[in-house]
């Protein structure tokens, strides 16, 4: 008797088991006609659609294999609608407004991207510099026009270099960084006047890598020496070269 109970279990047991891989195979089979709104297939093959137009960017899968459900098999992206993500010095990210015009710089010979500040990130992160410096620093995020795109050799994951305008003004008077000297807390160039270099401090109201915005102490057309260290002093003779 109890093995009569026992075997009754198994059976309803396996009963079971098959009910509910009879659901599993109508769940596969209703999703395969979802992917198939035209109801043809090919043997051993099932044509899938994207909801979405663009490019395959990535493959995560390059040949047959079986997959798992909700398995990734690969990454669709429209090239035309890209956003770039700028990592700035924190300290400069406090300058940098939304809003503000970007260029985009993809290489020697390719045209600049134009674009704008989308989103400045309220958290920084750590990461080291190519000197092995700890930086803190924060992604902006810049919108690039669309019509730009259409034509540039870009995709995702591309490198690029942003110049993002912090300031604008007209008729600024600039001058190459190089040219500049500390005094104290001030600073100083050096002028050419005459054949000899003339000690000149001057008001820096701003300035980056390049050049620097000289506020008073100079005139438009004065020429300046360019990286004068701490060999050159005031009224040395110096040649200009062409």
């Amino acid at each position: 008797m109890l093995a009569l109970q026992g075997a009754q279990r198994a059976l309803d047991a396996g009963r079971a088991e098959q009910r509910a891989a009879d659901y599993a195979l109508a769940e596969a089979r209703a999703a395969l006609q979802r992917a198939e709104p035209s109801g043809t297939r090919v043997e051993g093959r099932w044509d899938l659609k994207s909801p979405v137009d663009g490019r395959v960017l990535k493959l995560h899968l390059e040949s047959e294999a079986p997959v798992a459900v909700g398995q990734p098999l690969l990454e669709i992206g429209d090239t035309t609608a890209l956003e770039a993500v700028v990592d700035v010095l924190s300290g400069d990210a406090l300058r940098i407004a939304v809003g503000a015009p970007v260029a985009l710089r993809l290489g020697a010979g390719v045209p600049p991207l134009a674009g704008q500040v989308t989103k400045v990130e309220p958290v920084a992160f750590t990461k080291i510099s190519a000197l092995g410096i700890e930086e803190q620093r924060v992604n902006v995020i810049v919108d690039v026009d669309a019509a730009a795109l259409r034509d540039a050799p870009v995709g995702d994951g591309f490198r690029v270099d942003a110049r993002i305008v912090v300031d604008a003004h007209d008729g600024a008077l600039l001058v190459p960084s190089g040219a500049l000297v500390r005094d104290g807390a001030q600073w100083r160039v050096f002028v050419i006047d005459g054949g000899r270099a003339r000690a000149r401090a001057v008001q820096v109201r701003d300035r980056n890598a390049d050049v620097a915005w000289i506020d008073d102490g100079l005139a438009d057309g004065e020429t300046v020496l360019l990286y004068p260290g701490t060999t050159i002093g005031d009224g040395q003779r110096v040649t200009v070269r062409r």
